[in-house]
This record gives C-alpha cells, structure tokens and sequence, in this order.
C-alpha cells in the first residue's frame, strides 16, 4: 500500500512515516516510480512502535 493508506491505517501522518524512514525505523519498498510501497508487516511494527512509546520511550 502507498503512504496515504498506511498512514490512515495506522493512525499517524504522512510527516510521522517519513520521519521514522529517516531515522530508520521503517524500511518500505520503493516501487518502479520511487513510491514507497508498505506491506501488512509494517502495520504491525508501526503498532509495536505506538506502544512502546505510550511507555514513555523516545524514538
């Protein structure tokens, strides 16, 4: 799914997902035009991020 989808599917926006690409906690696939493309397995890490920063921890 491109960034618009995975950004309403987990809840955080389009800015917040570059953000973790930069800093390197997403990896998405990037498509022929240099989209980038996540996959079912990154809403579940996206999910375990949200939790561990509703402990209290930085990214």
């Amino acid at each position: 799914m491109q960034i618009g989808e995975f950004s309403r599917q987990t809840d955080l926006t389009i800015d917040t997902l570059r953000y973790y690409e930069e800093v390197g906690l997403l990896r998405p696939t990037r498509t022929a035009g240099n989209h980038r493309q996540y996959q079912a397995k990154d809403i579940d890490w996206v999910n375990f991020l949200k939790r561990l920063k509703q402990t209290g921890m930085s990214i």
